[in-house]
């Protein structure tokens, strides 16, 4: 029954993907897309946890991404499946100690951009504080999924000076952000969401440096991620900067028919650089921040001519 539901699921997925264009193979290369590195320092995320825990591991991935000219570094230390329990603020920045000894020995070059995946506050404080006192001049982004427009997070924006990832989670309090498949809604309907972001962060001086997320796989069923993938020309403004990120996502490892879990990773990393490959065709227009676990995945895309 499992298999028979996958297979069903697949050839309509199939059939989407194909209706929107995303088996195409021409590139055009008239596009402003830049890879963004991930890099969990967590035990237990389901695609790489436990991989990147020490100065070591988290340097030679930082390393890795680097032959690929990659820029954007992506860290987080606390998964953000919703099958995970959260973790205290304490425990976040211990999983990042190894992180921050690496920014105190002058590991990040200048032009180097460091994003710190978090929804809380004091732990996005505690490394930008770190970076600011070192007198560092790296651009620093505050990737928050939590989908929260609060005081504090303006606030924090007028204290430093910073990127932020505002993101698509329908969770009523940050404190819930792992809970976000709790909280779904029969339609996603991102064009409004984000236009009331805009008055808000446009009303306090802050548009600017905001960075919009529609945050696949968060508040959404496989049904609306794939949807919005289909119609991603629709909602996404050409006036703002954007972050993507689908990269190992278990709705695109979920179309595959296999049970073994290196072939729906292939499988999804196979898809996700097709996906790529038609959102540079289609985003000619658009700024946009590619998440990605292997950079492979990116340089393939590149490659399609």
């Amino acid at each position: 029954m499992k298999l028979l539901f996958r297979q069903k699921f697949q050839r309509r997925t199939t059939t989407l993907l194909k209706k929107a264009g995303l088996f195409q193979f021409n590139l055009n290369e008239d596009f402003n897309f830049k890879m963004m590195g991930v890099i969990n320092i967590t035990p237990n995320s389901f695609s790489d946890g436990g991989k990147f825990t020490d100065l070591s591991s988290i340097q030679a991935q930082i390393n890795l991404f680097r032959k690929y000219n990659c820029k954007y570094f992506d860290f987080g230390a606390e998964s953000s499946a919703p099958f995970n329990k959260a973790i205290s603020r304490e425990e976040e920045l211990e999983r990042l100690g190894p992180l921050f000894e690496l920014i105190r020995e002058g590991e990040f070059k200048e032009d180097e951009i460091l994003s710190f995946d978090t929804y809380k506050i004091e732990t996005f404080r505690e490394a930008i504080s770190l970076i600011r006192d070192l007198g560092l001049r790296n651009k620093v982004i505050f990737n928050d999924v939590s989908g929260s427009l609060d005081s504090e997070v303006f606030s924090l924006m007028h204290e430093f000076e910073f990127d932020y990832v505002y993101s698509h989670c329908l969770v009523p309090d940050r404190a819930e952000t792992l809970k976000h498949m709790s909280f779904l809604s029969e339609k996603v309907d991102l064009c409004n969401y984000f236009e009331r972001a805009r008055k808000e962060f446009s009303r306090r001086g802050l548009l600017e440096r905001v960075i919009f997320d529609p945050c696949f796989g968060f508040s959404k069923t496989a049904e609306q991620n794939l949807e919005l993938i289909e119609n991603i020309e629709s909602w996404i403004g050409s006036g703002d900067r954007w972050l993507l990120g689908i990269s190992r996502k278990s709705f695109l490892r979920g179309l595959s028919i296999s049970d073994k879990r290196d072939e729906q990773f292939l499988f999804s990393e196979l898809l996700h650089s097709q996906i790529l490959v038609n959102w540079m065709n289609k985003l000619q227009e658009s700024e946009v921040l590619i998440r990605l676990h292997d950079p492979k995945v990116f340089q393939s895309a590149l490659l399609v001519k």
